[in-house]
């Protein structure tokens, strides 16, 4: 059985949901708060506490931008079956 128009955007819409809800369950920590965290580990003379750190704010770096990417290709799959 081949997927309808309609289920194919309501699983993208499902989808849209999802992302959402993890981004507002889950608020982004603020680059503010990064940026310190990352000075006080500098401040304690320790490089492998420093690297650590600065993985971590690396690895929260990624992880947000493939989330945003993941809504905005998700959004713009629903808006294209909207035009066809």
């Amino acid at each position: 059985m081949q997927p309808t128009a309609d289920s194919t955007v309501d699983k993208l819409d499902t989808l849209l949901t999802n992302i959402d809800r993890y981004l507002s369950d889950h608020p982004p920590v603020s680059a503010q708060l990064v940026s310190r965290a990352v000075d006080m580990c500098a401040g304690l003379d320790n490089d492998q506490l420093t690297d650590q750190c600065d993985a971590a704010s690396d690895g929260c770096r990624q992880a947000l931008e493939l989330l945003n990417t993941r809504r905005v290709s998700v959004l713009c799959l629903v808006l294209a079956s909207f035009l066809l």
